[in-house]
């Protein structure tokens, strides 16, 4: 109860006298600054990114390796240091 009555006689802040010290702007608390959220989403999508071009690396990778070993069996088919039955 005792909260309650305090918080009656708080005024809201004047956000034009608040100055974020992130990017040296008026009208915000540094928590509630536009820019840095836009930065933090930023990082979120390039980290994304980075994670789907290693995986798509890896898998092509792999399929190169796979391709040559192909090409190492048939290399070796053909110069006859390895049958066909097995």
């Amino acid at each position: 109860m005792e909260l309650a009555n305090r918080m009656k006689g708080k005024r809201k802040k004047d956000l034009s006298k608040i100055k974020c010290f992130n990017y040296c702007e008026m009208g915000y608390f540094p928590s509630n600054c536009p820019k840095k959220e836009k930065e933090r989403e930023n990082k979120k999508g390039k980290k994304a990114t980075l994670l789907a071009n290693k995986v798509e690396n890896h898998e092509l990778t792999r399929r190169l390796e796979e391709e040559e070993e192909y090409i190492a069996m048939i290399y070796n088919f053909s110069q006859g240091t390895i049958r066909e039955d097995g």
